[in-house]
Parts: C-alpha cells; structure tokens; sequence
C-alpha cells in the first residue's frame, strides 16, 4: 500500500515539507481482504506480502496456497507458514525460505519435512531451541545437537536423554562451547575432566579453599554485593574500641565501693547522737 502522507510547516525553513507515514496494521488488513480471487491481483499481493510477510494470513486463499506468494511472504517473515495451505507446509522450497529467516517455523511444518536432516540442520542453525520442534530420532544425532548447541547450549534440555548422558558427546559439546557446562546433568557438572575441558581448570567447590600443606585455609566471606558496589559503596569498617574504656570502668566501681563504705560510717555518729 501507498504510504499515507502528511503536510506540514516547518518554523525554521519556513516551508511545506511531506513526511511519509508507514501504513497502520489495519490499513495492510483492509487491503489484502479487499482482494479478490484473482490471478490479475497477483503482482499486487506480492509487493505487499514483500515488506510485510506476517499479512499472508488476510491474504484470499488463491494466494495462500501459490507457493510463489508463499515463498516471497516466508522471506520476510517466517512464521507466515502458518497460514499456507498444508500443501504448502509440505513444499521444501517453501519450508527452507522460511527455517532460514525463522528456526521456529519448523513448528509448522509437516512431519515429513520435520524428519529431514537437511532441514532439521538449518533451521537449529538459524535459532538453535528449534531442536525442540524437530522429530524424536534427530534429537539423538550427534551432529544435529551439536550445531543447536554451538548456536545456543540451552539446546542439550532439549536433546534425547540418551545423548544427555553420553560423557564423549558432553566432553565434546563443552569444547565447542564451554557454556553447555550449566546444562549437563547434575552428575557430570562436577567432573574433573568436563571442568578441564570447559573452564581450563579443575574443579573446586565454593566455600572450600584449596588446601596446601603447611598452610591453614582462609576463611571465604561471600557476599552478595558485586565487586563494583563493594568499589563504589565500600563496606565499613567496624570502629576499634577506646582502650582506656576498661579502665575507666574499674575506676568508677572502685569510687562506688569507696563511697559506699564511708556511708554507714558517717550515719553512726549521727544515730549515737540521737540515742544519747
């Protein structure tokens, strides 16, 4: 659709300017219902689906079931599989325009496209979570897993179990990318050698100092403050007490001790004095 323009007064040039609006959703709707079944609107519902692919679903059905318009819509936006026909689902050409811009839309797709290595392959390329859409056998292919795990580790949750626990396939996952390591199984997080593998160094629990002969480990202190707030806003230190704080102690107790004593003494002469 034509883009909608407006007129206007520029102050500081003192001229009319055109500025271009881009089309409202609702304007792309009303054009494409607008259409009609009809092969002589072809070129027109292409140079819309062209810049706006996710508008096939308004498209009339002819248009949604041509895998020419298909093709062009899945380009620009690769969940617009959607709404094709389900022989369009099926379509390879079709199916690889849309996996290359979106790896989610393998979702769509039918489930012998889904079966297709090939195609499994790139679209775990494009978005390496797609490994979830695909069929329960190339979730236990090494080589499917490890390209959705060089894009995305979060991957190996969804990879068949079998895989999970293959140590070789998790040694080799955490060289290519040493992130897996947060998503092995809770067994092999603590492994010597996947630790190696992937960190470049053993592992060693937190809180638990490497202990040396001869040497008596410091006491870790975590906290939760990150080392640029404990920069910016440092801790305080605790004040040290006045030393001369004690003294003053026992010297005020040895004066309430000494007044109490001359007390009683003063008051007997007193009570004498009364009696006699």
């Amino acid at each position: 659709p034509e883009a909608a323009t407006k007129s206007f007064f520029c102050p500081s040039h003192g001229l009319v300017q055109r500025c271009s609006l881009m089309p409202s959703r609702q304007q792309i709707e009303n054009q494409l219902k607008n259409f009609r079944n009809d092969a002589r609107e072809l070129d027109q519902v292409k140079s819309i689906l062209k810049e706006y692919g996710w508008a096939l679903r308004y498209a009339p059905l002819m248009f949604r079931c041509d895998p020419e318009v298909c093709e062009v819509a899945c380009e620009n936006w690769g969940l617009a599989i959607e709404f094709g026909s389900p022989e369009i689902r099926d379509n390879l050409k079709v199916a690889e325009k849309a996996v290359t811009q979106c790896g989610e839309s393998l979702l769509f797709l039918s489930e012998k496209l889904r079966m297709s290595k090939p195609l499994v392959l790139k679209a775990v390329k494009s978005e390496g979570l797609a490994l979830e859409f695909a069929h329960p056998d190339l979730k236990n292919d090494r080589e499917v897993v490890l390209a959705a795990m060089v894009k995305d580790p979060r991957a190996l949750q969804m990879a068949h179990d079998d895989l999970k626990h293959d140590f070789d396939f998790l040694l080799e996952a955490c060289a290519n990318r040493p992130t897996s390591l947060d998503f092995v199984p809770a067994e092999f997080r603590t492994d010597p050698e996947l630790c190696q593998v992937a960190l470049g160094r053993d592992y060693n629990p937190p809180g638990e100092p490497v202990w040396q002969p001869g040497v008596k480990p410091k006491e870790v202190v975590r906290s939760r403050r990150t080392s640029r707030a404990q920069r910016l806003w440092p801790t305080p230190k605790p004040k040290p007490k006045p030393k001369s704080a004690p003294q003053k102690e026992k010297d005020t107790s040895k004066s309430r001790e000494s007044s109490e004593e001359k007390a009683p003494a003063e008051a007997l002469p007193e009570e004498g004095k009364e009696t006699s």
